[in-house]
């Protein structure tokens, strides 16, 4: 996987089922999918690095996923909707079968609530 990790800053509305896909690639021009077979991906999101944790996504709780060579973050309306925080931090890793990781992704998320009260 290329060195180069990717900013993307997440915009996530209240009453949405969040889907956001991460494409991984191999070298740093982007022109080669990784190969990600073995692999796991992890990320939370914080108030700020090593701060208080607002919300973790793994294969576990089934937020995130490996599918190819793209990580897929989905994240369901319940969840959406119990969120208190305006902004937050996070990134993603990807870890090898043998337990190395690699950040493939940093950036902010910004929770939008509704407006219009329904």
């Amino acid at each position: 996987m290329g060195r180069s990790v990717d900013v993307v800053n997440l915009q996530i509305e209240e009453r949405d089922n969040y889907k956001h896909i991460f494409e991984v690639y191999s070298d740093v021009d982007k022109t080669v999918p990784a190969v990600l077979n073995g692999y796991t991906a992890k990320m939370e999101f914080r108030d700020a690095p090593g701060g208080q944790v607002f919300f973790s996504a793994n294969a576990a709780n089934g937020y995130l996923t490996i599918v190819g060579s793209s990580v897929v973050l989905e994240i369901p309306t319940n969840i959406v909707d119990a969120w208190t925080f305006e902004s937050a931090f996070y990134d993603i890793f990807v870890i090898s079968s043998l337990g190395k990781p690699k950040k493939i992704v940093r950036g902010t998320v910004t929770n939008f609530p509704s407006i219009t009260q329904i």
